[in-house]
């Protein structure tokens, strides 16, 4: 298939000839601004003239306001097309970083890049784009050397930082990466620190061992691999890890096995380690320890899942057992308390703080993926509930813990009414991202007398000072083009990985919410949804300023 070529040429989207648009602000009350960045269906970014940007998926937000994501392009007239990376240039134009089919730079003759949904980007406050792709070639060879990391910067263009098959000199002579996994992510200090997961071998004895890579200026180094000792445990080594999750400081939290003297399969074989350069590898939590503020004789059951924040401080949701715990009781999340302990924020079977009496919390590991934490400690999360006055009407909730206040507060139940829509309730909750700011927000859908299935669905936000904002519901009004304000049949949140890990997300720490729009034509408009500070006013703003300006205006250009 032919590759798709680039032009040099700037790349500015129909929606930046838009003027300003407000619809009924609220007076004295905060708003939230709509940024359109890029739409489909007209000429991709940086791409040959006739090639029509598809589609749009994996789109990141960093703090900057700045846009990574990928898309899909085609020239219906030649019938060629593909996918590809598009990110940020300093000047504030979007540019493709990597093709589909395109040549891939110190590589050999033919040798092309392959990418597919999973190979989403990440974004860092510089505006470095870090992505992970396939390659296909006469020179490629699965596994051995068919998958690697590149990082693309505006001034000085691509760069390789891994692929499989390089050497790993802090392994050992004759040791080579092995398969990229995943688990790629990269803090936003602009240090440049990009963190993996994979494994590596002897080429010779085919001796190969999983591990949580690091990538600096020292090159690929594996801080963690199978077969390293586990700390606390003499004579144990690890034997298998999970790709786990690196903070915004370059710590990693993952789960891991391990064998050795008294240690027994599924009872005390697992646990929740902690990696960092300052400290070394830890184990924080062992399956068989003791379940801190539970019953004597309740332990910790396998390897919960940790949830890390840039200060070292995590969450964790876990499975308990012991004397009088059952399948009604058998879950936990804690969380960090004023003082850094853990601090059991949750149990299955215990009263769920704001609902009336005798509503428990149901089993918590069914909302795993919905735990969220940020700098300072809160943790949100989304929890089923039990008991007599619970129907599928008013059975979920999302909760946020505030180690400051020692705090556990509900902020919203599906069956509540739905702020700022009169005579609607919420009849389901999506999960919740949050930042350091303290911005909570989360995607629900309606149920009321007036409520159709094009305008069922609402973006939610909250501040640290508990004010809600509407962000955006289906029907409201977004412009994709000149004069062309449409209706938004629908809405994708959460476009990119669902994680708090700061650049590899959809949500920044200055407000910046990142959502994918979509109208009945099928066009998409990737969307910046900017949420105001405490400061600039309080309450529910009702307004909704739609800023359709160039897609690189305001204060998301670098300077």
């Amino acid at each position: 298939m032919p590759r798709p070529l680039r032009t040099p040429c700037r790349f500015v989207t129909s929606a930046a000839l838009l003027a300003a648009t407000t619809l009924a602000a609220a007076p004295g009350r905060a708003f939230v601004s709509l940024d359109v960045k890029v739409v489909t269906r007209v000429q991709a970014p940086g791409a040959a003239p006739g090639m029509i940007l598809t589609g749009i998926g994996g789109a990141v937000v960093n703090d900057a306001g700045e846009v990574a994501f990928q898309g899909w392009v085609e020239d219906p007239t030649l019938e060629i097309g593909g996918s590809g990376i598009f990110g940020p240039d300093a000047s504030g134009a979007f540019v493709p970083v990597a093709f589909d089919f395109e040549p891939v730079p110190d590589l050999p003759p033919d040798t092309e890049f392959r990418f597919n949904q999973t190979y989403f980007p990440r974004l860092d406050d510089a505006g470095s784009v870090v992505f992970q792709a396939g390659l296909s070639g006469p020179d490629i060879s699965h596994p051995a050397n068919s998958s690697g990391i590149w990082r693309w910067r505006a001034e000085s263009g691509l760069e390789r930082l891994a692929r499989a098959g390089d050497p790993v000199p802090a392994a050992g002579p004759g040791f080579a990466l092995g398969q990229i996994q995943g688990g790629l992510t990269l803090p936003t200090n602009g240090a440049g620190g990009v963190h993996f997961a994979g494994t590596y071998a002897d080429s010779v004895q085919q001796i190969g061992e999983m591990a949580l890579f690091d990538i600096g200026a020292s090159g690929i180094d594996p801080v963690v691999t199978t077969g390293m000792p586990v700390p606390g445990v003499p004579g144990a080594v690890i034997t298998y890890l999970d790709t786990g999750v690196v903070s915004e400081s370059g710590d990693w939290s993952f789960a891991a096995w391990f064998q050795g003297p008294g240690v027994v399969t599924d009872l005390n074989d697992s646990g929740s380690f902690h990696w960092s350069a300052d400290s070394g590898l830890s184990l924080r939590i062992r399956a068989g320890d003791p379940a801190p503020a539970t019953e004597p004789g309740v332990a910790f059951a396998g390897a919960g899942g940790a949830y890390p924040n840039a200060a070292g401080r995590f969450a964790y949701l876990s499975r308990i057992v012991g004397p009088g715990v059952d399948e009604a009781s058998d879950s936990v999340l804690y969380g960090p308390g004023a003082a850094g302990s853990l601090v059991l924020l949750a149990r299955e079977g215990r009263s769920a703080p704001g609902t009336e009496p005798g509503t428990v919390f149901d089993d918590l590991r069914s909302g795993g993926s919905c735990v969220v934490i940020d700098a300072q400690g809160r943790v949100a999360f989304v929890a089923a509930l039990a008991g007599t006055a619970i129907s599928e009407a008013n059975d979920v909730g999302i909760w946020r813990w505030d180690p400051a206040r020692s705090a556990l507060e509900l902020l919203v139940r599906e069956g509540d009414p739905a702020p700022a829509l009169p005579g609607d309730t919420v009849a389901t909750l999506g999960c919740p991202v949050q930042n350091d700011r303290g911005d909570l927000a989360f995607d629900a859908v309606l149920a009321g007398s007036d409520v159709t299935s094009g305008t069922d669905g609402v973006v939610y936000a909250i501040d640290a000072a508990g004010s809600w904002q509407k962000v955006l519901r289906e029907g409201d009004l977004v412009p994709f083009g000149p004069g062309d304000l449409r209706p938004l049949e629908a809405f994708g949140f959460h476009a990119g990985a669902v994680t708090d890990i700061p650049g590899a997300g959809a949500l920044s720490n200055n407000g910046q919410l990142l959502l994918v729009g979509y109208s009945a034509d099928g066009t998409n408009a990737l969307v910046v949804a900017t949420i105001p500070e405490p400061a600039f006013g309080s309450g529910l703003g009702a307004g909704v300023v739609l800023l359709a300006a160039l897609a690189r205006n305001g204060p998301g250009v670098r300077r």
